[in-house]
């Protein structure tokens, strides 16, 4: 039972055990759902924040906690998704389909009967209904077109009987300013906003917490996941996941391809199939370009990463081409001339390893500049690339001055 408890956390069928930093937000939407299950009460709210900072996980918490307090059945929970339902009346037909309205497999409804029939049920209800927590993922696609759903949403939560609770989630901050003025108007412009976690420390608490287990018998296994977390090549992974995204699904990733992993024969967790994981995960393509690049490729691409590092106010090929042409004098080694290096940076464009950031109509010398790579990305290739020149190599590695 060990691995599918964890599985299923890790596969977000399940929260996790603890929410880390997310105390205020959890206080808030808990609230909300026991305002509307005990008493009756309609409203309407938005999460926003970026994506894998805790808005589905704190929203599925709570109402499990609800469900714990109040019964299994005390609302009915209505999930849409804007990414899977591409228009109004795909959600509506959607929504009947989950409340049991209608055999909408043998019945063919226009889009304007689906959205009488919608409305009809939920001016039908009472005080005495069961609540309905409408459930809208990706909040910003329901967006488009008429905005009959949302407006139809919105006007129940104010003018009808039936307990009510709307919940949108996206991770656009302006969500608010795609809304028509009438569907604006009904919104209570209630925001609960979630932000990714800041702290290290919180970070690996709570990868730590995901993969433990609560139970008799997996005392051993507990005790891997204390090793894992104390052996320096695991702290390596975690570490690089938390300062390239802060992302836990990354974290998620890994982590199943190393549960998976077990069996009789080996019952706890190494450090060894995180790491794998990690590696497979970052076989990707920039890296790939990278070690297909030239040595005067190389130390472009070094030089702007320099640069951005010492946050250079004028970053563009000429300032790039000055730091390679200096560290080139004082490591004594050959310097291409500038327009054998415009070359090379054209190229680096074409890849998108770089891309212009400014528009302006300037000679593209000028033109400001950004590099798409990470340090660790940069790092990793360097280490693997035996044929570059050393000095070039340990300019790249060491920190910029």
């Amino acid at each position: 039972m060990t691995i599918q408890n964890v599985l299923s956390r890790l596969t977000e069928k399940q929260p996790p055990p603890v929410l880390v930093q997310l105390d205020q937000q959890q206080n808030e939407i808990y609230s909300l759902l026991k305002r509307t299950v005990q008493y009756r009460e309609n409203n309407s709210v938005l999460l926003l924040g970026q994506r894998a900072c805790g808005k589905s996980v704190t929203l599925a918490k709570c109402m499990n906690s609800i469900r714990e307090e109040f019964g299994d059945d005390c609302f009915i929970h209505i999930h849409l998704n804007g990414i899977f339902l591409t228009d109004e009346k795909m959600a509506i037909k959607y929504i009947l389909k989950q409340l049991k309205i209608a055999d909408l497999d043998s019945v063919k409804l226009s889009a304007n009967e689906a959205n009488a029939l919608f409305v009809q049920m939920l001016r039908q209800g009472s005080k005495s209904s069961t609540p309905l927590v409408f459930v809208l993922e990706e909040f910003d696609k329901f967006t488009g077109g008429k905005q009959n759903l949302l407006y139809n949403l919105f006007d129940s939560v104010q003018s009808v009987e039936t307990p009510m609770l709307v919940i949108g989630s996206s991770c656009r901050i302006d969500v608010l300013d795609l809304l028509e003025k009438r569907v604006k108007s009904r919104f209570s412009h209630r925001i609960i906003h979630f932000y990714p976690i800041k702290e290290s420390a919180d970070f690996y608490y709570l990868c730590k917490s995901i993969l433990q287990v609560e139970e008799d018998g997996c005392e051993e296994y507990n005790k891997s996941v204390e090793m894992v977390f104390n052996d320096p090549l695991f702290l390596k992974v975690i570490r690089s996941v938390f300062d390239l995204t802060k992302n836990i699904r990354l974290f998620y990733k890994i982590a199943i391809i190393a549960i998976t992993s077990l069996n009789e024969q080996q019952p706890t967790l190494t450090s060894v199939p995180f790491f794998q994981a990690y590696t497979d995960q970052f076989k990707d393509t920039k890296s790939g370009l990278l070690e297909s690049l030239s040595v005067l490729e190389i130390g472009l691409v070094i030089a702007i990463k320099k640069l951005e590092e010492l946050e250079c106010e004028h970053l563009n090929f000429e300032s790039a081409y000055d730091e390679y042409k200096r560290f080139s004098i004082k490591s004594m080694i050959d310097c291409y001339n500038k327009a054998v290096s415009f070359k090379a940076f054209e190229n680096l464009i074409q890849t998108e390893l770089i891309e212009y950031t400014d528009n302006s109509k300037c000679p593209k010398e000028y033109k400001q500049i950004k590099l798409n790579l990470d340090s660790t990305q940069l790092q990793q290739v360097l280490f693997k690339l035996t044929t570059l020149p050393t000095a070039l190599k340990r300019w790249g590695l060491s920190k910029a001055v």
